[in-house]
């Protein structure tokens, strides 16, 4: 049986993917459920396995170029004679391709070059064989457009042209959506950390588990508690139906930077689970994440963002609304800071945290109260880890 291997609807509006990584070449035998290609996805990437046992008689597009969905990815022969034909058909559909690219190859290379004088001469003084530019007016006329596009293209320099698709697309398409829709208003607020440093190098000391503990769960946590109370933050519009729809369960997205871009991974019903429990969700999404490996249903359900910034170490910045979420909170660098404090002057762990959050469902007074919730829970944060 031949296996026409395409690549199938996962979901979430999601039409089109980039050829990652090929683990395959035309020839090899493969076994049922061996990884075949790894494509990058609008949110995370998949690697594809073989659905059977057997040759790979074709492979669709290189790494680099897009797939969609519906489309060909690879075709695998499980060997019985029968297919003989289909595969006879195949590589001569492959060879008549090829034979009528070379034809047309060969055609594009003694075509006629149609261009006024004025526009040869301006090829010549940029030192521009116009037989390799490209014409765009009728006829294949080339202009003097595209003489300078073409230089532009091919410019010797120290620069590096990256294709922009793939997850950094998504993002900007994204963004770009939010900022369309969304009325985005944001606050920022200090916040004293110091009896959570104190808390968190205390519960590492006792850490058995050799648990990854970090600030980000106590700010999860503290973010939970103070949802819980301000409920119309925990929530997303529905422009169609014209209602704002308030989440029951509190899944908390932690953006996180990868080599394909930012990826938000979410921390499902992130209120039934311990700091500790938060701690290892957050280790293991983002290795998922940073490698590669996510699973896409890792990505979808958030109903909060935090993105840490002060990780990199911004001391200040205002984040953009994960549309179509209400609100991001973004936790920017953690520092040493003399301040006032009951009536000494002394040095505290001091924050900046940053509020976006869209004015159509929210207004200032809503989140003023969200973010007091947080300094009140981060201040004394003993709290935090009663189980």
């Amino acid at each position: 049986m031949v296996y026409n291997f395409k690549l199938a609807d996962i979901g979430e509006g999601i039409v089109e993917g980039e050829v990652s990584k090929w683990h395959v070449k035309v020839g090899d035998i493969v076994k049922e459920n061996q990884p075949l290609v790894e494509i990058i996805t609008e949110k995370v990437t998949v690697e594809l396995p073989s659905p059977a046992k057997g040759v790979i008689t074709k492979i669709g597009p290189d790494v680099g170029m897009i797939v969609k969905v519906g489309e060909t990815v690879v075709i695998i022969d499980d060997g019985k004679e029968e297919n003989n034909e289909i595969i006879e058909e195949t590589q001569q559909t492959e060879e008549k391709q090829k034979d009528k690219l070379v034809k047309l190859k060969e055609k594009q290379q003694i075509r006629r070059i149609i261009a006024t004088p004025a526009v040869k001469r301006l090829a010549k003084e940029m030192g521009i064989d116009i037989n390799q530019v490209k014409g765009t007016e009728e006829d294949g006329r080339i202009t003097e457009k595209d003489v300078k596009l073409h230089s532009k293209l091919n410019v010797q320099s120290n620069e590096e042209r990256i294709a922009f698709r793939g997850t950094r697309k998504t993002i900007a398409e994204r963004l770009s959506k939010a900022s369309d829709r969304v009325v985005q208003a944001w606050i920022m607020e200090e916040i004293d950390m110091t009896k959570v440093t104190e808390l968190k190098n205390k519960l590492k000391k006792s850490n058995s588990n050799n648990i990854k503990l970090t600030y980000m769960p106590f700010f999860v946590k503290a973010v939970i508690k103070s949802l819980k109370s301000n409920k119309r933050i925990n929530a997303s519009l529905d422009e169609e139906t014209e209602d704002i729809v308030i989440k029951k369960d509190y899944n908390i997205g932690i953006a996180t930077d990868t080599e394909q871009g930012l990826i938000v991974p979410v921390i499902k019903k992130a209120q039934d689970k311990s700091i500790s429990e938060i701690a290892k969700e957050i280790e293991r999404l983002s290795r998922e994440a940073k490698s590669g490996k996510l699973e896409i249903e890792s990505t979808k359900g958030g109903t909060f963002t935090i993105t840490n910034i002060g990780a990199i170490g911004g001391i200040s910045s205002i984040p953009i609304v994960n549309y179509p979420e209400v609100a991001i909170l973004a936790i920017n660098k953690i520092m040493k800071k003399v301040v006032s404090w009951e009536d000494k002057i002394v040095v505290r762990d001091r924050v900046y945290l940053s509020l976006s959050f869209d004015h159509r469902v929210l207004d200032g007074a809503d989140v003023a109260r969200f973010l007091n919730s947080i300094r009140k829970y981060l201040e004394e944060p003993e709290s935090l880890i009663k189980e």
